[in-house]
């Protein structure tokens, strides 16, 4: 379903340290996004955090409840703190 990513994707996007990971990173949600952050090093993070910022300015806009909004925000402040 739409959001979804299979497992293949998930090695190729946690797999490469090119420009296509930050294309690829655009891509998914903010929560897969969260999710997938742990497995990139810490260069791939740098080059990552200003995308993974954008993302979450953009949590009040996505249709999720309240609840999950702050969620996503706190996941989202916890990954770029790192």
């Amino acid at each position: 379903s739409q959001g979804e990513i299979t497992e293949k994707q998930a090695r190729k996007i946690a797999g490469r340290v090119t420009d296509s990971t930050q294309t690829d990173f655009k891509r998914l949600p903010i929560e897969k996004a969260l999710d997938f952050w742990s497995d990139y090093t810490a260069d791939e993070r740098q080059k990552l955090s200003p995308i993974l910022r954008q993302k979450a300015s953009g949590i009040g806009r996505l249709d999720r409840t309240p609840l999950q909004k702050q969620e996503l925000q706190t996941r989202a402040r916890a990954a770029l703190a790192k």
